[in-house]
C-alpha cells in the first residue's frame, strides 16, 4: 500500500498508532522523538515534515517541534497530547524545509523505535496419526 493509497479517518489512526507505540516504549517520556515521529509518520501516510514550534498561554511558552501535514491538515499525535491540557495553544510553522529534517534526522535516531514484528500464524497441528482419533 503506498501512502496515499490511506484514507483521510485512516491518517488519523496511523498517526496515533505511531506515536501510541513511542509513548509505550518510553512511558511518556517522548521528549526528543518528535522527527522520528514525524519521519515515520511521513513514510506511513505521506504529507511534508513541518518544522516549528508548540505554544501555549498565547505563545508566552514556546517548544521547538516537528509535526506532519498532509492535505492541509495537521497530523500530530504528540503536539496534541502535549497541548491538550494547556490553555491558547498553538503550533508555529517556521519551514518544510526536507534537507534541514534530513540534516538533523540522524541525531535523534538512536531513539527510533522499531515496530514489533507481526505474529507468525501458528503452525496447524499435524494430522492425526494412527490411533490417534
Amino acid at each position: 500500500m503506498s501512502p496515499t493509497d490511506l484514507h483521510p479517518a485512516t491518517d488519523v489512526e496511523a498517526a496515533r498508532a505511531i506515536f501510541r507505540r513511542y509513548y509505550d516504549h518510553y512511558d511518556g517520556e517522548v521528549q526528543g522523538c518528535c522527527p522520528v515521529i514525524a519521519d515515520e509518520i511521513s513514510a506511513t501516510i505521506g504529507g511534508e515534515i513541518v518544522a516549528g514550534e508548540l505554544t501555549w498561554h498565547s505563545g508566552s511558552c514556546r517548544r521547538t517541534h516537528w509535526w506532519v501535514e498532509k492535505d492541509g491538515v495537521v497530523l500530530d499525535p504528540m503536539g496534541d497530547w502535549l497541548l491538550e491540557p494547556e490553555m491558547a495553544t498553538g503550533r508555529e510553522e517556521h519551514h518544510r524545509d526536507r534537507y534541514v529534517f534530513d540534516a538533523i534526522l540522524p541525531r535523534y535516531e538512536r531513539w527510533r523505535v522499531t515496530p514489533a514484528p507481526a505474529a507468525e500464524p501458528p503452525d496447524e497441528a499435524p494430522a492425526p496419526g494412527p490411533g490417534m482419533r
